[in-house]
């Protein structure tokens, strides 16, 4: 297995990572010289594992390290489940972390980057509120459309999720502090562990289905019948007789994703819908749209 590594810190989760599996080829990439002396000494010819003073924010850094030939990613057919040789983890639990969390989604989504060698799955660490926006379902008040992609392209999981009090109680060492002020934890909620595995079909008209989302949930708190038309000129004349009329009066956060796709397939057969379709890829996680 190829373990392809975004983590920076002391490499605590890499470590265990590493030591659970025992990957061929294990890939961290780490671009703060405070870190990488240590993770340097953790390296070895004997363990596959291998240190790169990359910055996993630049996409080009992907390139290079494929163009020097420090992994061979293997392909597996989608049809037969999740890539059993390459697995992705990155810690995205900065400010940054969350737009290329987004990003990595529609990789998913567009089955581009290391997801054109199959279904590979992720372990992503990310905000508590980045995870709540992935998460969301039907009925959710914050549900957006970020939560509608994520459910529409991967099965999502939540894997581990630690208060800060259980950080220090649950800390078996014979180190006793003096005063909880011997412990700094980092501000703000600790990150938590998600899953993401793809599925092996995307929606239909991927580029309709997207479009569609990204407009309705600019009115997600609407009815459907006032929501739509944003798709366009006309939108409202030409598609509301298309679609079930026991949909209309429902808001788009409270749509099921079918009846999203519904909504998708009328605008996909629509002759007047607009030619250029806006980049759906280009906006952030963080907007809450």
């Amino acid at each position: 297995m190829l373990c392809a590594n975004w983590n920076k810190g002391i490499g605590i989760w890499s470590t265990a990572l590493h030591n659970q599996i025992k990957p061929k080829r294990h890939i961290m990439m780490e671009p703060h010289l405070q870190y990488l002396h240590h993770l340097e000494r953790l390296q070895g010819p004997e363990n596959g594992l291998k240190v790169v003073s990359s910055d996993p924010f630049r996409w080009r850094s992907f390139l290079e390290l494929e163009q020097q030939n420090f992994f061979e990613p293997v392909s597996h057919p989608r049809e037969d489940g999740i890539n059993p040789h390459i697995l992705f983890t990155a810690n995205l639990s900065s400010m940054q972390g969350e737009q290329l969390c987004t990003q990595y989604l529609n990789c998913i989504t567009n089955q581009s980057w290391l997801q054109r060698y199959g279904r590979v799955r992720c372990l992503l660490w990310v905000k508590p509120t980045t995870a709540m926006k992935l998460l969301f379902k039907v009925g959710d008040t914050y549900r957006s459309r970020v939560s509608v992609q994520t459910e529409a392209c991967t099965d999502v999981k939540l894997l581990l999720r630690t208060e800060k009090d259980e950080v220090l109680e649950s800390h078996n060492s014979s180190f006793t502090a003096s005063s909880k002020n011997d412990y700094y934890p980092p501000k703000g909620e600790p990150p938590v562990l998600i899953q993401l595995d793809p599925f092996e079909r995307q929606p239909e008209n991927l580029d309709s289905f997207e479009y569609v989302i990204k407009m309705l949930f600019v009115l997600r708190n609407k009815p459907l019948r006032e929501a739509i038309n944003l798709l366009g000129a006309g939108a409202y004349d030409d598609l509301i007789p298309k679609l079930d009329p026991s949909m209309l009066d429902t808001t788009p956060r409270d749509l099921t994703l079918q009846q999203l796709k519904d909504v998708a397939a009328a605008f996909e057969a629509w002759p007047f819908k607009p030619d250029l379709l806006d980049d759906f890829y280009e906006e952030e996680i963080g907007n809450g749209v």
